[in-house]
């Protein structure tokens, strides 16, 4: 059975030699960056299995490619969940720090919905709360799909 190859990774015919040949498969550029990275990071010392093993890589890299996402960017268990599930999240299940979580309490902010009423300005002038946790907040709303007003 022949390989599932994604089909071109660059589609533009080569018109002057061969109407059929669009390049590089898909597979073929997986695979050429996964050796790179093996390459540059050191991380194969047998080189003669190392593109057999890139290739591994490409083929998981193409079934990943085909499982089911309903929202692009957002974490598989988070994916399943209806825009209100998301809504509903606690700011606990957010993943941020204790006292990022801590800080947005003192305004009583308990779910996404209620953090997704305040514009990135307001939440700076928290007590403990700067940049980097402002940050952490835009970074864990952005892996939902989600940000801060304004």
């Amino acid at each position: 059975m022949a390989p599932n190859t994604g089909g071109p990774a660059f589609p533009i015919p080569n018109l002057q030699h061969d109407p059929d040949f669009n390049g590089m498969s898909l597979r073929d550029y997986f695979a050429a960056s996964a050796m790179s990275a093996l390459l540059v990071n050191g991380d194969y010392e047998r080189h003669q299995h190392a593109a057999e093993a890139c290739y591994l890589i490409a083929d998981a890299m193409l079934a990943a490619r085909q499982a089911p996402v309903s929202q692009p960017g957002i974490p598989g268990e988070l994916y399943k969940l209806s825009i209100d599930e998301l809504y509903e999240l606690s700011i606990d299940e957010l993943g941020l720090p204790v006292r990022v979580v801590n800080s947005l309490r003192i305004i009583e902010v308990r779910t996404v919905s209620e953090l997704l009423k305040y514009p990135a300005s307001e939440l700076l002038k928290l007590p403990r709360l700067g940049r980097e946790s402002l940050q952490a907040i835009k970074d864990a709303l952005a892996v939902r799909g989600l940000r801060l007003k304004g």
